[in-house]
């Protein structure tokens, strides 16, 4: 009788050595403070995480097609200092949330060819940047604007951070050349990498009816925030204020 107390009684010992131990083991994911009756599991703020968000910067990879065709031979300059222009502005900017950017840009030119005149690995500053977009000599051919957007497509698929704002700000004079190819289902395939489309028309002539219905098609949703003039009064600003009010790619509602 006397053995088997001690063997119940050991076994208790053992029991209870035991969940204390594994107690102690337990991880603890929150925070821990003193109270006055002892320590007390106090979750993260909402406010200590959104403070941590600010923090972190949020990547910009805009690219700019630029029209070289014959059509836009009087406005070729006026494309290459708007260019310059916004990636000015957009240098110490934030975006409506308060994170701030990481900017690459990239530039290309089209006309019958395209010339890829800067990658985002390129990258190397604005001052670089603008040194690069100064000398850009003007083509003069016809119009296939869908090899430029093909070719910025591949850009940003082998160059793209995850979770980066994804903009491309197409200028051109709303008139391809008649054996361009389907320029539609190639800005579908961009969209569909979470690049947002600004179509800017460089001439007056751009808002007749026929080919501002086009440049509505070929800009993101809704055409009041994409689809603009380079003739516009402060242009510049315009897309500025809009590209930081965009959010990234990971937060976008269903591409358009």
């Amino acid at each position: 009788m006397l053995s088997c107390t001690w063997v119940l009684l050991v076994t208790g010992l053992s029991c209870v050595w035991t969940q204390h131990t594994l107690e102690e083991k337990k991880p603890v994911n929150k925070v821990l403070s003193a109270g006055t009756h002892g320590r007390q599991e106090r979750p993260l703020s909402s406010s200590f995480l959104h403070t941590a968000q600010l923090h972190e910067e949020c990547g910009l990879e805009i690219s700019f097609l630029l029209d070289s065709s014959e059509s836009a031979k009087d406005n070729h300059e006026q494309e290459k200092q708007f260019v310059m222009k916004v990636v000015d502005r957009l240098q110490g900017k934030k975006l409506h949330t308060g994170r701030s950017l990481n900017l690459r840009v990239a530039l290309l030119q089209y006309s019958s060819h395209v010339i890829t005149e800067q990658t985002f690995k390129d990258w190397r500053g604005t001052e670089n940047f603008k040194a690069r977009v100064t000398p850009i000599i003007y083509i003069g051919h016809g119009t296939y604007t869908t090899y430029a957007i093909t070719n910025m497509t591949k850009i940003y698929r082998e160059e793209s951070s995850p979770g980066s704002i994804r903009v491309a700000v197409l200028l051109t004079d709303g008139i391809s050349h008649p054996r361009n190819p389907d320029i539609f289902s190639a800005v579908a395939e961009a969209k569909n990498q979470g690049i947002k489309f600004f179509t800017l028309g460089i001439t007056r002539a751009a808002n007749e009816p026929t080919n501002i219905a086009q440049l509505r098609l070929l800009s993101s949703s809704p055409a009041s925030r994409f689809l603009h003039n380079l003739q516009d009064e402060d242009i510049v600003e315009k897309i500025v204020a809009e590209i930081v009010s965009m959010r990234p790619v990971s937060q976008q509602p269903a591409l358009s």
